[in-house]
């Protein structure tokens, strides 16, 4: 389910046990928090899916660009951004250095249509890891599960 009908329910007063947590709020362990980023809406919808089908993971938002989601990570907590490399105005490893850089804890997984140049560039920026659009759906989920976890060891 989208943030936009989750947040729809919770100013109706209804919740559901599987809305993400609003900042402040905390998720139960081993449940992690993920923004996917990307500035195409159908395929920042379909990961978004894809991800939700995830029993450890919880969408809880999306994004177009680097910019909207440096100002999303500054209302609500992540434990992962699933970020595409290239996209306007701020791009992938633009907002990638400056997640690193404000909030350390937060995990960033690469995705993108160009494998060398791109990829190089995000895991340079600070991104764990780097998944291509043209990987199997489910390849995604587990490259989230196996970043947040190995970056909550450390934290």
């Amino acid at each position: 389910m989208t943030g936009i009908a989750q947040r729809d329910r919770r100013a109706m007063g209804e919740q559901r046990p599987n809305d993400p947590p609003q900042a402040g709020e905390s998720v139960a362990t081993g449940e992690f928090r993920v923004l996917v980023v990307d500035d195409h809406p159908v395929v920042c919808t379909a990961v978004a899916r894809v991800l939700d089908e995830h029993s450890e993971i919880t969408v809880v938002g999306q994004a177009s660009d680097g910019q909207q989601v440096l100002d999303m990570l500054a209302a609500r907590s992540a434990d992962v951004v699933v970020m595409d490399a290239a996209m306007p105005h701020v791009d992938g490893a633009q907002a990638t250095r400056a997640i690193r850089s404000r909030w350390p804890e937060v995990t960033v997984v690469a995705i993108s249509t160009d494998y060398s140049p791109i990829a190089a560039q995000m895991i340079a920026a600070g991104a764990a890891a780097f998944v291509p659009k043209d990987a199997e759906p489910t390849a995604i989920s587990h490259a989230v599960v196996a970043a947040a976890a190995k970056s909550r060891s450390k934290h």
